[in-house]
């Protein structure tokens, strides 16, 4: 089986929930399946042609970014930038495609939906898309490609059964095959580390809910976070992250939190080992890759009960759900937890059930056995 992954830009190591999922995916599908992945939107290239390397073993194919044009900052046609590289070498990637007679075309994000019209018309490909996020507000441009790219597509996979209904509710899927299957993580527990953290990590915006986290330390008090050894970590950068610096300082918890900006995905690892309790005090939230791995690592991780977040919890053991901006129960929760603190030796069991139930591995195999069956049809028909 030959499988082509499409997404927008060229960020195999960012610390993005997307791109983490993109590479732990076709790590462990170059196993079962002959895989590429092709990048429409690739800033580390130059020219006007399709560039190729291998990248953790799997080949690699480049559109290089047009430099010379340039499209305001934040703009809500980002799609529009993402997809303009991809109009300049149409002719070549037409003929990649038919060239390599690729089985399935697994489409990433809604920035590349102009490819899933392309290859429909140009390649006999099945064409899957996963659709990571929804537009939290009704109305945004985002739901009009998405709906042109679930059009285009055989099957569609949602990371949340949440999410699922939500595709269900607003999007014509009567011809497609829909199927959650949820992000995995490859994060494990690793040791009894000193657990002197309470953490967060994720992107500082407001739909992230890291303000409530803060308002929620605050409240029970810099004497009592330090009483109990611990400090506050934050990871993760941007546009909210100066205002939020600025809130710490107003509540007079400044000196106990460190902001440590967006780090490797390795350094979360490391700052999980020693957390003893996450927080994900979501908004908006399609799944929660932030949960999983926390509690992969043995931290004690409270969610809101939004979105997909509530899917993520598989044992109260190791996790807890609140209500969504909640300051008074995210607060009383993380003191219970620090009062009656969970054994290591519990943590670790814990810990080693979330990474067998999400694992790299069963999000290819399930994956895999949509593409089969998507083939099994095709040669029915």
């Amino acid at each position: 089986m030959k499988v082509l992954y499409v997404v927008s830009a060229m960020l195999p190591w960012e610390v993005h929930g997307l791109s983490v999922h993109l590479k732990y995916l076709t790590i462990n599908m170059k196993n079962i399946a002959e895989i590429t992945v092709l990048y429409t939107v690739a800033s580390n290239c130059v020219g006007d042609t399709l560039k190729i390397e291998y990248i953790n073993g799997i080949k690699t194919v480049m559109i290089p970014a047009n430099n010379n044009v340039v499209f305001p900052e934040n703009t809500p046609c980002a799609w529009i930038q993402a997809s303009f590289p991809l109009t300049q070498c149409w002719n070549q990637v037409v003929k990649f495609l038919k060239q390599e007679n690729f089985d399935i075309v697994h489409f990433q994000d809604y920035y590349s939906a102009l490819g899933a019209e392309l290859v429909k018309k140009n390649s006999s490909a099945k064409v899957v898309s996963t659709i990571h996020a929804l537009a939290e507000r009704k109305g945004h441009i985002s739901t009009g490609i998405q709906n042109w790219l679930i059009s285009n597509s055989d099957a569609v996979i949602t990371v949340s059964q949440w999410e699922e209904n939500l595709v269900r509710e607003h999007f014509d899927v009567n011809n497609v095959c829909l199927k959650t299957i949820y992000n995995g993580t490859n994060m494990t527990y690793t040791g009894d580390y000193e657990r002197n953290l309470i953490t967060f990590a994720g992107r500082l915006e407001r739909k992230k809910g890291c303000d409530i986290f803060l308002e929620a330390i605050s409240q029970i008090g810099t004497k009592s976070i330090r009483k109990f050894g611990k400090s506050i970590v934050i990871a993760g950068g941007g546009s909210e992250e100066a205002k939020l610096h600025l809130l710490a300082e107003k509540l007079g918890i400044d000196d106990i939190c460190h902001f440590v900006g967006e780090i490797s995905h390795e350094e979360v690892g490391n700052v999980l080992a020693h957390s003893s309790i996450h927080v994900v005090p979501s908004r908006h939230e399609p799944f929660g890759l932030s949960a999983i791995e926390a509690m992969a690592k043995g931290a004690f991780t409270i969610v809101s009960n939004v979105g997909g977040l509530p899917e993520t919890l598989i044992s109260q053991d190791i996790g807890k759900c609140i209500e969504s901006e909640n300051v008074d129960a995210l607060a009383s929760n993380i003191m219970d937890i620090l009062e009656n603190p969970i054994r290591e030796d519990k943590r670790k069991i814990l810990g080693e059930s979330v990474s067998a139930r999400f694992s790299w591995k069963v999000v290819a195999e399930e994956t895999y056995r949509l593409y089969q069956s998507l083939l099994t049809e095709k040669r029915t028909n």
